[in-house]
């Protein structure tokens, strides 16, 4: 009984991750990456590693966001932790970049 409400939830945080997630691709997609930031923050603080990583990227470029390189390399640092290769590749270029 324990294992299937412990599944349940587990289940219920995955679609909620997968629903923010998707709705930041909605967003951003129909060319407002403003609301996408707003969802993918949302997403990340959840802990979906995807909204993250998306986040990132708006952060890195300053797409929807007022640029932030430092805030980037933060989120691109909680995606690689959790074993994103998209996210350990673009932390470790901007980190360097940053070092310079």
């Amino acid at each position: 009984m324990i294992k299937g409400i412990i599944a349940m939830g587990l289940l219920l945080s995955v679609n909620l991750f997968a629903d923010l997630f998707v709705d930041g691709l909605t967003q951003y997609d129909k060319g407002n990456p403003k609301q996408a930031s707003e969802i993918w923050t949302k997403a990340c603080g959840a802990g979906d590693i995807n909204g993250c990583y998306n986040l990132a990227v708006l952060y890195d470029h300053g797409d929807g966001v007022k640029q932030n390189k430092a805030k980037a390399i933060e989120l691109y640092k909680k995606a690689c932790e959790t074993g994103d290769e998209e996210g350990c590749t673009s932390y470790k270029i901007l980190n360097e970049e940053a070092v310079k």
